[in-house]
């Protein structure tokens, strides 16, 4: 309950933080494009397409000792391959198609966030189920605070650099992978199953989380 909660409240006060202290120190056309991109990457959870969603409704309440360790990991791998070519593809897409350079870097940017936010958000539902909360929340401390002290560091001495911002970001999500990655390390750097055991697994993951 204790970790639970301190992550909430922290991800609370630093948004907090954030809406009140970086309007006003960047300016609102820094500001807005900001909120553009974090607009966009409210949506890249589609494109888990209810895979992570399953993994949690089938597997929760097990003991992550009891977990089929290379059953997970040949799904992690297969789900990294796919969000780097979906990751891909709103890169390429969005360079080609944008006009302005703020939305060709808001497409780049979100192309990279599939790329690192998907994979955690799949070890994040495993330690959900697994009930392993203290861990979870750490993950989640971690990526906002250090989202945050990036961020304040970004509008004291580059008050009017947008990239700077959405970078900061991106650094807190790979900083949180990293630890996910870390406590999920029996899972991260483990062997395959035959792919078409896996195959099935990932299917009727998709089939229940995507309801």
């Amino acid at each position: 309950l204790f970790y639970s909660f301190s992550s909430n409240l922290i991800g609370f006060l630093i948004s907090a933080a954030i809406t009140l202290i970086v309007p006003k120190m960047t300016g609102l056309e820094v500001y807005g494009i900001f909120q553009l991109y974090l607009f966009y990457i409210g949506y890249i959870s589609i494109f888990s397409f209810g895979w992570c969603d399953g993994l949690y409704l089938n597997y929760g309440g097990l003991y992550y000792k009891d977990i089929d360790k290379k059953s997970f990991a040949s799904q992690l791998y297969i789900f990294v391959l796919l969000e780097v070519i979906i990751g891909s593809f709103i890169i390429i897409a969005g360079s080609i198609h944008s006009v302005a350079n703020y939305n060709k870097y808001i497409y780049v940017t979100v192309g990279l966030c599939t790329i690192i936010h998907l994979p955690k958000a799949m070890l994040l539902n495993v330690l959900q189920a697994t009930n392993r909360i203290k861990e979870y929340a750490k993950v989640t401390i971690i990526e906002k605070v250090f989202f945050f002290l990036l961020a304040i560091v970004t509008v004291i001495f580059r008050p009017d650099d947008y990239k700077s911002l959405i970078f900061s970001d991106l650094i807190g999500k790979i900083c949180g992978l990293a630890y996910g990655v870390y406590i999920c390390k029996e899972i991260c750097f483990n062997y395959m199953n035959p792919f078409w055991t896996t195959l099935r697994e990932i299917i009727c993951n998709i089939k229940d989380g995507s309801k």
